[in-house]
């Protein structure tokens, strides 16, 4: 029978050579590596291409924690405390961080000068001869194992689950501890990427950085020991998001985006003020747990649709989302031509034998259901991307909208779970459904309106239609419903909490179907 080799054995020889090799005392760091070093911020993220120097710098930056002195900054003096995480025991670890520990510390600063003496193998740990200590976690163990007392320098090595990085948050909050991200975008946008990332460097170049961040971004060939060559032989054959990647440490969206014309310099504009010809709209998706977004847009006269408003929460009863909706239309001293929203919004609880859809009707909100066709309703949102006749383009979003940009610069296409399967299939087309709320309501609204700019402009203005197909339009039944003050009114007919009445009519382009 073989014997089944157990990779911390097998370190024993390499920890031993150590003392032959080239350590701290010796080592000098590149541009990067040296800013990375540099750095007092709480949180300093390392995020570098493959073979940029980040993991040697990281585990540079712990051996100088457990030695109580930095040839840098000044640090708390010795003995510290110090947690390093990899992704797991037996290749984050095994194979790379404790490696590169037994290449870069010198025997002098172990316990006896030995290195049998001062790793333990369980838990694994490694131990100073000042009483400092460095703990190695993985990010497949459970979540609780990385509770407990404070930590004076956490290390994540690779990007981290979520949830283990805020529990690592608190072993330093209490003692002015320091935690750095060495670590390559392989999974693309993240949340380490709108956490951390976009706190340290904010897309929006008016906004300050938060000074608790620290971000370096390194290119492999940052690293002045990989040649042009090595490089080259290293990255062929990657497809070019995976080439930011991995050669310059870039987040991308892994995937695609969905919508990769959206440019907040083309797309996004300042506040306007909206003319009082001008029709304005209402378009909505529900969620609880997941925020509900509303939105309010209008169209100009070439049929530009302009979004310039949004209310996006989660957690909130359909009450206090229906305040919300009158608030903002009571500022406007106006209310939507008509509101669309989620076609489930229709669908009737089996504990209440009630609907969202019936609930809103009560708060004197009436939603029309959308069209949920979803690659229709991409398309027409990527066609309202382009430019007009005047050149800007036809879909336009104010900055009062920030969660609408921020999930259309993000919403991307799904990918295979493995690189296999993604070999032997077609790239996906479809979205991945998360972080798309104000989205789908930006769909709802564009698929429920014909695409006027196809008609073209008229002597007398815009082509007046009765529908989509041209045909007679007919006001429906009217019906009688009780709003929230306990008047009754027309289903075409509503009041605003404050009691003023606000009369509906049939939009003149979408028509008298509605």
């Amino acid at each position: 029978m073989v014997k089944e080799i157990d990779p911390f054995e097998l370190l024993g020889d390499k920890l031993r050579a150590s003392a032959k090799r080239p350590n701290i005392n010796s080592y000098e760091p590149h541009e990067k590596q040296q800013e990375f070093h540099e750095s007092t911020a709480t949180i300093t993220q390392y995020i570098g291409g493959n073979r940029s120097g980040k993991t040697t710098g990281g585990v540079a930056e712990d051996i100088w924690y457990a030695k109580g002195e930095h040839p840098y900054k000044r640090i708390p003096e010795a003995p510290n405390s110090i947690r390093v995480c990899a992704s797991d025991f037996n290749v984050g670890l095994g194979q790379v961080l404790l490696p590169e520990l037994a290449r870069w510390c010198p025997p002098s600063l172990l316990k006896n000068g030995s290195w049998e003496d001062s790793y333990k193998k369980e838990p694994p740990e490694l131990h100073f001869a000042n009483k400092s200590f460095i703990e190695f976690k993985s990010y497949e163990q459970a979540l609780v194992k990385f509770a407990g007392t404070s930590r004076d320098l956490i290390h994540h090595d690779e990007e981290p689950p979520q949830d283990i990085y805020k529990e690592n948050l608190m072993r330093i909050i209490d003692c002015n501890g320091r935690m750095t991200l060495t670590m390559t975008p392989v999974e693309g946008m993240t949340w380490t990427y709108d956490q951390i990332y976009h706190k340290g460097k904010p897309e929006d170049e008016s906004v300050e950085p938060d000074k608790m961040y620290h971000i370096i971004e390194a290119d492999m060939l940052d690293n002045p020991y990989i040649g042009e060559v090595e490089a080259q032989l290293v990255l062929s054959g990657l497809d070019p998001d995976e080439l930011k990647a991995r050669k310059a440490g870039k987040y991308v969206m892994i995937g695609g985006l969905i919508y990769p014309g959206f440019n907040q310099n083309i797309h996004v504009i300042d506040d306007f003020q909206i003319p009082a010809n001008w029709n304005i709209y209402a378009s909505m998706d529900h969620g609880l747990s997941n925020p509900t977004a509303w939105l309010w847009h209008t169209v100009d006269p070439i049929g530009r649709i302009i979004t310039f408003a949004e209310h996006y929460a989660n957690e909130m009863t359909i009450d206090e989302h229906a305040v919300a909706y009158h608030k903002m239309n009571e500022q406007l001293q106006r209310y939507p031509e008509y509101n669309v929203g989620d076609p489930s919004i229709k669908n009737r609880n089996a504990i209440s034998m009630t609907s969202v859809q019936q609930e809103y009707i009560k708060n004197g909100i009436f939603i029309i259901l959308g069209n949920n066709d979803v690659m229709a309703g991409i398309n027409r949102v990527r066609t309202y991307q382009k430019p007009g006749k005047d050149g800007k383009a036809m879909w336009l979003v104010t900055k009062n909208c920030p969660k609408l940009i921020w999930e259309t610069s993000r919403y991307r296409k799904k990918k295979y779970a493995n690189s296999k399967i993604a070999a032997e299939h077609n790239a996906p087309e479809e979205p991945i459904d998360r972080d798309n709320h104000a989205l789908d309501a930006v769909r709802y609204f564009m698929m429920s309106r014909p695409d006027i700019r196809i008609l073209g402009p008229t002597k007398a203005g815009l082509d007046r239609m009765g529908n989509v197909l041209r045909l007679p339009t007919a006001i429906p039944a009217v019906g009688r419903v009780s709003n929230p003050r306990g008047r009754e009114a027309s289903i075409w007919e509503t009041f605003t909490p404050s009691g003023s009445k606000q009369n509906w009519q049939t939009d003149e382009y979408v028509g008298g179907d509605w």
